[in-house]
């Protein structure tokens, strides 16, 4: 089944890459990006994580969290995400000391308002993959849900905004941190087995999410991006980079 899922984010990463390289004219070069990441990455903040109200849902037990991700342009703070974290109930840990596989998993974008879906789809997504045998968190990216941003950052304009003299736009570079963040809050959690182990799977805007936060983490192990999303600014170079240094 690793097997599997590692097949599926390179197969869905191929067709990105294709889409991407020729589609985007005068982008950053390969290594521009690859500046822009390092200092990107240089300065993600505390996670700073919290958990609260459990509860018990579809069989598993169930938390809201908050933990601290890329900062709001408009204020220079954290961007506080939200989401929902889950174990299963009615499944024996496989890991010592009651502990399952960690997973993550984030939403789409493209076909979500900007005020994200009801609560409960964070739960349903995050007790889904528990159910399944996971320790699992279902985060909202910043802009969504219970993760609000103090000024709407649109993911198709902006592109050439700034950040450290480098283009690129604060949403997404925003979202890739989020994602990298996520690994970290799953890795630190009691009911998560092998830390350095982790799975990330997302759709469309998420499925990019996934490969640009999830290659920078030395946390996941399989990466699982269906139909990452296709005509961002920049993302054609930004996997040229990732492509020719190994990230796959």
């Amino acid at each position: 089944m690793r097997d599997q899922y590692i097949g599926i984010a390179i197969a869905a990463a191929a067709v990105f890459h294709f889409v991407h390289s020729a589609a985007i004219a005068d982008s950053p070069t390969p290594q521009e990006i690859a500046a822009f990441w390092n200092t990107v990455f240089s300065r993600v903040p505390p996670l700073n994580a919290s958990r609260f109200n459990q509860r018990i849902l579809n069989n598993c037990t169930v938390w809201d969290l908050r933990f601290d991700s890329y900062k709001d342009p408009a204020t220079g703070l954290p961007v506080r995400l939200g989401g929902v974290f889950a174990k299963p109930n009615n499944i024996t840990p496989p890991g010592p000391a009651g502990t399952f596989p960690g997973l993550a998993v984030t939403h789409s974008v493209g076909t979500m308002p900007p005020s994200g879906p009801a609560p409960d789809d964070v739960e349903g997504m995050a007790t889904w993959f528990s159910q399944k045998g996971f320790a699992a968190l279902a985060f909202y990216m910043r802009g969504w849900g219970t993760s609000p941003m103090s000024v709407s950052v649109d993911l198709f304009t902006g592109y050439l905004a700034t950040e450290n003299g480098q283009p690129l736009n604060y949403r997404w570079t925003g979202m890739a941190v989020d994602s990298f963040q996520a690994g970290e809050f799953l890795a630190a959690q009691p009911e998560v087995w092998d830390s350095n182990n982790l799975t990330f799977a997302g759709h469309s805007g998420g499925g990019f999410a996934v490969l640009a936060g999830g290659v920078f983490s030395d946390r996941f192990k399989v990466i699982c991006a269906s139909a990452p999303a296709g005509a961002w600014p920049d993302a054609g170079n930004w996997l040229d980079y990732v492509w020719g240094n190994g990230g796959f």
